[in-house]
């Protein structure tokens, strides 16, 4: 499938997953995580060794994005219950 079409929906999918009741919130939460961990200044490596302070940030955020990426095609993918 092209990258371009899968751009576009991403949003609206990435909505619907975390709007989702059937995704757990340890699998919500853990990207959450992970994103905070981006934003805060305590690191594994100190950003103030260059380069590799910055490595392990650039590890994380591909590791979730990665994850993320899977994790919401799958669920987009997966078939929808019918309700009555």
């Amino acid at each position: 499938m092209a990258l371009r079409p899968r751009l576009r929906r991403w949003p609206q999918q990435l909505w619907s997953y975390f709007r989702a009741p059937d995704v757990s919130w340890a699998r919500k939460g853990l990207m959450v995580l992970g994103a905070l961990y981006l934003f805060t200044p305590l690191d594994l490596i100190p950003d103030a060794l260059p380069l590799i302070g910055w490595l392990d940030d650039v590890g994380v955020l591909a590791l979730i994005a990665m994850w993320l990426w899977k994790d919401v095609e799958r669920h987009a993918s997966a078939p929808v219950a019918v309700r009555s």
